[in-house]
């Protein structure tokens, strides 16, 4: 076990960092790092005394200094309040909130194997019709639950969903990251953060976030799920009118989708959230369309990818004994590009939770050339309108920055970009001004980063 360094002469206040074997919150075997973001890193954990595994996320040492240490607090506790408040299938549980090393906020939840919709997503969308659907029904249904208990997500992204099998062999998703959740009626302690950039509702740009944005995102999250790419893969300029006219219709995007999955993805996106529908009305509608769909083989019940379209049917005749060099040799059908075998406990098309996650698509070289291109005029539009108080602009260019870099999978840009966007939103506009040169240094590693290749 790893032991705690001694403090250096005038650092008596800095906070150790957690390590692997660190015993938290009295009851919990820290074993390894499953992920990083800007408040907080996210451990799996060994529940002494049981086989229970457990998810423990700690904030950040260096964040608990200053005057962040008091919002860190209070995003700690609402995401805790948000998450305990609600009960649904597609929700994590939460089991607890303390602190480690006395001063470190600590949340632990259930702990969920399987990946993130982000990650599956990555490897095999566009998924059948009627998979689509039936995901984007279960979440719907746990934001109609949030909803009614007073609670906004706001940031209902494909990072926040997991997928994974069940005791039963059944496929759950879930619905995870509270930290950004607004309650009715307690103080708004995240402030209006944006959420992921590449799933954010057009008001929420302005801190103006409603019900009907998180039914925003859900929209987004079925562009991606239906058509194989995100929905904001080649996005406007964040800050022109043109960011928030009307998504073009689905249906021009993927051939043979039915005219009322593309007037309900409209009915989901539109820019006015005041004629968005609501999570209810989403849950109704796709519960229709996939009532129409009811005859199709496209309704088995896997979820992921284990449904043929219903041009590919299976014949009648008596299937063929086949060798394992013939199997190997098959072509994988058009609508699954990214087979793998399933075993007991893991999902069809997601490989063992302890394996390497699925490698994003290659970047085309256009991409990279278009980013090292526009990337210092974005920073110096942007360090302008900082300097002028030019908000809204800062926050559409914060934005397109962050989302570039999501393309380029490139967290040290999007993670500085994303926290000078709610630093804007929180109205601590000198301390985001102070994050430039950090955003400034993260563009300029990339750059060189991407050009060697």
């Amino acid at each position: 076990m790893k032991s705690q360094k001694a403090k250096a002469p005038g650092q008596s206040s800095r906070i150790a960092e957690p390590y692997s074997g660190q015993t938290v919150l009295g009851h919990f075997v820290l074993e390894k790092v499953l992920g990083d973001d800007t408040f907080a890193t996210t451990w799996r954990a060994q529940q002494t005394g049981t086989n229970r595994k457990a998810v423990v996320k700690i904030a950040h040492p260096h964040l608990m200094d200053g005057q962040e240490r008091h919002r860190v607090e209070a995003r700690f506790a609402a995401e805790f309040t948000a998450a305990s408040e609600v009960q649904h299938p597609c929700l994590v549980t939460v089991y607890t909130l303390g602190k480690v090393n006395r001063r470190l906020p600590a949340i632990v939840m259930e702990h969920l194997p399987g990946q993130t919709m982000a990650q599956v997503l990555q490897g095999r969308a566009p998924l059948a019709t009627a998979t689509s659907l039936k995901l984007a029904g279960r979440l719907a249904s746990a934001l109609v639950v949030i909803h009614k208990a007073g609670i906004i997500h706001r940031d209902v992204s494909p990072q926040n969903i997991i997928l994974s099998r069940t005791n039963q062999g059944n496929v759950s998703c879930k619905l995870t990251g509270f930290g950004a959740a607004r309650i009715k009626g307690a103080p708004d302690a995240a402030r209006s953060p944006l959420g992921s950039p590449l799933y954010v509702a057009p008001e929420q740009l302005y801190g103006q976030c409603t019900y009907a944005s998180d039914v925003y995102s859900l929209g987004a999250i079925m562009w991606w799920m239906l058509t194989g790419k995100e929905l904001h893969h080649d996005p406007p300029g964040a800050f022109d009118s043109d960011a928030y006219s009307p998504t073009p219709d689905i249906c021009q995007h993927v051939s043979g989708l039915p005219k009322k999955v593309g007037d309900l993805m409209r009915a989901m996106l539109w820019p006015d959230p005041n004629w968005r529908l609501s999570a209810r009305e989403c849950v109704e509608r796709l519960a229709l369309i996939l009532n129409s769909l009811s005859d199709t083989s496209d309704l088995r019940p896997s979820l992921l990818g284990q449904t043929p379209k219903p041009s590919e049917q299976p014949s009648t005749r008596p299937k063929r004994r086949t060798t394992a060099s013939q199997r190997s040799s098959t072509s994988p059908p058009s609508h699954n590009p990214h087979p793998s075998k399933t075993t007991k406990g893991t999902l069809p098309g997601i490989r063992h939770t302890e394996a390497p996650p699925i490698p994003p698509p290659k970047l085309a070289p256009k991409d990279i050339e278009r980013f090292t291109s526009t990337i210092p005029n974005l920073l110096s539009a942007l360090e302008r309108a900082l300097n002028h108080r030019q908000d809204t602009r800062a926050l559409g260019l914060a934005v397109e920055i962050s989302r570039s870099a999501q393309r380029l999978q490139s967290s040290s840009v999007s993670q500085a970009a994303e926290l000078i966007i709610e630093m804007k939103c929180a109205g601590q506009h000198t301390e985001a001004a102070r994050m430039l040169p950090s955003l400034k240094k993260a563009c300029g590693a990339l750059v060189v980063s991407v050009s060697r290749g």
